[in-house]
């Protein structure tokens, strides 16, 4: 059957055709994934999920949605954006093997991010129903704990990493370059000799990453000495967005 959640088309399988297609080859692909698990655990995952197709360019669910699940990525890659007003920032993408949803779904809370499709995906779909019963089981309680930290020691390494200019470099990259079946940030335009004009102000580039006006600045001017941006008022003309998404202090 097909459902629609967050506003793209998820294909689920039922039950009974994840059974035709045989439960050995499907636990076989999640233990290759995860491989911290036994035989047991693999059946209880496969027991309380069911898979999921999605196409590339559709999102897997939009920030602000109730978490109603909790997704494990088997194939493709998804890449989570935060918005800021009318900006957003993307986030490291998701890989297979990866877990989406997991803390919003454990707390009963809303998506913290837009979850978009870069390639065509297969998910496994933890319903919160199904999370609840996992919730009971030990193994589960324990991988969920050791993602959790994983996930926590990531965002503060990320903190301490990156630069504000690491950061506004790849703001203006990703406000313009939209992906394949997703349309470019609003305020876009083609300029001459492949240059794009991107009419994003200051002030909406500091409220979008959290960092102040004089701070974005700064970055934008070291930017223009690399030859990577041009400022201009209301907007900036990007020259190379490979030079901004490979930006490193």
């Amino acid at each position: 059957m097909a459902a629609d959640v967050g506003g793209g088309q998820v294909s689920l399988a039922s039950q009974g055709s994840l059974a035709s297609q045989g439960s050995l080859a499907s636990q076989g692909s999640l233990a290759q994934l995860l491989p911290t698990l036994g035989r047991s655990e693999l059946e209880g995952l496969e027991r309380y999920s069911v898979e999921a197709t999605l196409r590339a360019g559709r999102a897997l669910y939009y920030q602000g949605d109730a978490a109603d699940a909790v997704w494990l990525l088997l194939a493709g890659r998804i890449r989570p954006l935060r918005w800021h007003g009318s900006s957003s920032q993307p986030l490291d993408d998701v890989t297979p093997g990866g877990w989406l949803c997991l803390p919003e779904a454990w707390l009963g809370r809303i998506c913290l991010t837009d979850a978009l499709a870069v390639e065509a995906c297969r998910l496994r779909r933890v319903g919160s129903f199904n999370l609840a019963a996992l919730r009971r089981e030990g193994w589960f309680r324990e991988l969920a704990c050791r993602l959790l930290a994983e996930g926590q020691y990531n965002v503060y390494s990320q903190l301490a990493t990156a630069s504000a200019a690491e950061r506004v470099a790849r703001a203006i990259a990703a406000a313009c370059c939209g992906m394949a079946g997703v349309a470019p940030a609003a305020g876009l335009e083609a300029a001459a000799g492949g240059t794009r004009r991107l009419e994003r102000s200051q002030a909406e580039l500091a409220e979008a990453l959290g960092l102040t006006r004089e701070t974005v600045n700064r970055c934008l001017k070291r930017l223009e000495a690399a030859g990577l941006v041009e400022t201009e008022r209301g907007g900036l003309l990007v020259y190379d967005l490979a030079g901004l998404r490979d930006w490193e202090d």
